[in-house]
């Protein structure tokens, strides 16, 4: 049985959307610099992106964010990855808060979706 990997990512970036954008007004040139902090959630497998989404700056993901968020993927993962729909594919997770709390993991169990968890980190 063919199995797929989903591969959870965050990424959080003070440059991930930074750059130098030139205003030109007259003969005069403005440079101005655009900072923008954003944290990215991205599911992916050996074939490419599944889903990704944009947490807002500011937001903090706790389970109630990540159940969303995990629901989404689940139809995401129908539409575009209809081989492993319903239960041939794994979620692999790190170690964060909301992948451990209790409402997550009922829901990973009601949906049939194995779960691959990140070795422990010891400091």
């Amino acid at each position: 049985m063919k199995r797929g990997v989903f591969n959870m990512t965050w990424k959080q970036n003070d440059r991930a959307c930074s750059g130098k954008h030139r205003i030109y007004l007259g003969r005069k040139k403005h440079t101005s610099r655009l900072q923008v902090k954003a944290m990215l959630v991205c599911f992916f497998d050996h074939k490419g992106i599944v889903r990704y989404e944009f947490i807002a700056q500011g937001q903090t993901v706790k389970h109630q964010c990540y159940l969303e968020v995990l629901t989404r993927l689940l139809e995401s993962v129908r539409r575009k990855r209809p081989g492993l729909w319903p239960d041939k594919w794994i979620l692999h997770h790190d170690n964060a808060l909301a992948h451990d709390a209790l409402r997550v993991c009922e829901f990973l169990a009601k949906n049939s979706i194995t779960k691959m968890d990140h070795p422990p980190i010891f400091t």
